[in-house]
Formats: C-alpha cells, structure tokens, sequence
C-alpha cells in the first residue's frame, strides 16, 4: 500500500462521532463508587529488591495494617507523660491514630508512644523542640520510629539508605527537625 495512501486513511480516524449520545451516571450510582472507593487502600512497596509479585498479593492481605508508624517520643519529664501531651505531640508529628496508654490513662514509662500516619515522601522528624516549662526553655524531645524499612539519616526520607542516598553522594545534607 502506498505510503500517502495510509497517511490519508490514518487521517481520517477518528474516535469522536456526532451520532454517539453522552450518555451520564446516576448519583447513585457514584455514591456507591465513592463508598468503595473509601475502602480502598493505595501503598508503595519501598524496596530495592525483586518481589514476588503473587506472593506479595496472597500475604499482604493478611498482615497489613495502614494504623501509622509507631514512633517512641524520648525525654520528656514524668509531668509530661500524659494522654493530653501525647494527643498534642502527636498532632504535631502527623494525623493522630492511637496512644499507648497503660490501665490509668498515663504513659509512665521511658517514652511516649503514639501511632501516626505520615507522609513518608517527606523528611521524616528526628526531635521536637518544645517549651515544655512555658518558661522559654528548651526541651529537645527525641523521635525514635518503630519498624521502619529502609531509612536514610542523611537525607530524612523512607525507601533508601545512606550509602544509596543521592544528598550524601552529592556532598550536601538535609536535616528533619
């Protein structure tokens, strides 16, 4: 076939058609997509290494639990291990999903503990500043992240570490506060 013959027959195509009606969906209908959609869960598998693709399928299921990452609040004074701190603290951090409080409503113990959902595409906290005294003194609260996967202290971010870190090999450094 002639090369101008297919030019003019691939011109011609066309996918919009005056004779097709619009045709529109129910609000019904995107009310019950919106419900199920609502149930729906979207992840990133941060990973270097090959995955078995079925295998991840079948266990994912059962063992996945979109409740946040768990992050221990270090040195804050024994006045200040309360629920309310931890709410707040928590609120700072990210979205607050849950505080581990003992039988009595306190966090007596050797950290805070809250569970928080974050953006891992951004630097992650190392420490919270805060003035605890109301004093204008500083208290630096550490933030020590429970089962995290690959983590970089370079740069802050989730899904790669150090020695792959693009801030490290290009000589410059990010700090998360």
């Amino acid at each position: 076939m002639d090369p101008n013959e297919i030019a003019r027959l691939c011109e011609s195509l066309s996918i919009q058609s005056k004779e097709e009606k619009l045709w529109g969906v129910k609000d019904q209908l995107k009310v019950a997509a919106g419900k199920k959609l609502e149930l729906c869960l979207v992840g990133k598998l941060l990973s270097s290494k090959n995955v078995n693709r079925d295998a991840f399928r079948a266990v994912m299921p059962r063992i996945w639990r979109a409740h946040g990452l768990e992050i221990e609040i270090h040195n804050a004074p024994l006045l200040c291990m309360t629920k309310e701190l931890g709410e707040y603290l928590g609120k700072i951090i990210g979205d607050l999903v849950d505080i581990d409080v003992g039988l009595t409503g306190e966090c007596f113990g050797k950290y805070l503990r809250v569970r928080v959902a974050i953006d891992i595409s951004q630097p992650l906290k190392r420490f919270l500043m805060m003035d605890l005294a109301e004093d204008g003194s500083e208290s630096l609260l550490l933030l020590r992240y429970e089962k995290l996967p690959d983590y970089c202290f370079c740069c802050g971010l989730v899904g790669h570490s150090y020695p792959m870190c693009t801030t490290n090999l290009t000589g410059g450094a990010q700090t998360a506060g």
